[in-house]
């Protein structure tokens, strides 16, 4: 069974405005019609921020403080939910982390369930989350708050290569990119052509540049779909291949303790140290530096060179990998195009633009 994670993220957040209106499954196919302008809508996933009391709502004179604390709430279908709850004190060491789950009734998700030795009760709705430990006191009061990237929608600087640009309003060009399929919107936003959804028979097609690159610096930006009756590789799977052989993962791995196969991840080579995921249907970002592999007389004498921020965070600094990710039979190479994954799953990608960058210096 997966494990859930909550990991401090510093990233600027505002309040988010959701309608009270009924889940909708992102790849029905009256969804796909319209992939970006129609929203799915379920009022309570995502990030919740606010505070953990240690005795009841209006403490006694004395009594300890309340501390930040926060929640991630991530949609598993048929109505359920799993709900990871942090506190952050000022001592790190205090810190407590609960899981439990939760079910919509109605215009509300109930919660109840046993974590760290203690019974939870308590609700979510109308964007407020109150979940309170049963018999000890001890309780949890939070807002919905969305997260958003600093560096989202960040121009390319002088110079750079900009594969994909991002102009809200103007259909971008796939001029940088072989056709694979893929289309554009007016809003600025590249996806695969969406088809009948994310069905393993169906022919996938992933999307390379024209041309070769070596060492880079690459920003990008990906939203991925609302999928609760998914799991693990099925759930918003896509990726980012540079040289044409070394993956950073795209994956939906919300609130996950992550492993080398989730998000952000060098594929099957090492997880993030931190999961910095935002929900789906949030715009998220890269910005990767990628030195390729050092060859001589066709062998590898230096491993190529990953360093990921992931929306603000570092969390891969000169990580090396000794052979191509998810396939290390395949030779290594000093150069290729970058591919962005089709893996059958609706990622949107926008804004994507790299500079060339010099051989690294040992």
């Amino acid at each position: 069974m997966k494990q859930y994670y909550l990991g401090l993220a510093a990233a600027l957040t505002v309040t988010v405005a959701t309608s009270q209106l009924k889940a909708q499954h992102f790849d029905e196919p009256s969804v796909m019609n319209q992939p970006y302008t129609q929203m799915v809508q379920d009022p309570y996933f995502g990030d919740y921020e606010g505070t953990y009391s240690a005795g009841e709502d209006r403490p006694e004179p004395g009594s300890p403080k309340p501390v930040p604390a926060e929640a991630k709430v991530r949609a598993l279908g048929n109505r359920a939910y799993a709900i990871v709850l942090r506190t952050h004190p000022a001592n790190a060491d205090e810190a407590m982390q609960a899981e439990v789950a939760g079910r919509m009734e109605g215009e509300r998700v109930i919660v109840n369930g046993s974590s760290q030795g203690h019974e939870w009760e308590g609700e979510i709705g109308k964007q407020v989350l109150r979940i309170r430990k049963r018999g000890y006191g001890g309780v949890f009061q939070m807002k919905r708050v969305m997260k958003k990237s600093p560096i989202e929608a960040l121009p390319p600087p002088p110079g750079a290569i900009v594969l994909l640009a991002f102009e809200p309003g103007k259909k971008p060009s796939l001029d940088m990119w072989t056709e694979a399929g893929w289309v554009t919107t007016p809003e600025g936003i590249m996806h695969k052509n969406p088809g009948e959804g994310p069905r393993p028979d169906l022919p996938r097609r992933d999307l390379s540049t024209k041309r070769e690159f070596k060492n880079v610096r690459l920003h990008l930006e990906f939203r991925i779909p609302y999928e609760p009756d998914l799991r693990e590789q099925a759930r918003g799977n896509s990726g980012v291949i540079l040289a044409d052989r070394y993956e950073v993962q795209v994956l939906d791995s919300y609130g996950l303790i992550p492993g080398g196969g989730d998000c952000a991840a060098i594929y099957d080579v090492a997880p993030p140290r931190v999961n910095a995921a935002f929900p789906p249907l949030s715009w998220q970002t890269y910005d990767i530096t990628f030195y390729a592999p050092g060859m001589q007389d066709g062998k590898m004498v230096r491993g190529p060179r990953f360093t990921v921020v992931w929306n603000g965070i570092k969390v891969h600094e000169n990580q090396t990998a000794s052979t191509p990710t998810g396939d290390p039979g395949r030779p290594n190479a000093r150069s290729g195009p970058i591919r962005i994954q089709d893996h059958g799953n609706l990622v949107y990608y926008r804004n994507i633009w790299l500079e060339e960058l010099p051989d690294a210096q040992d």
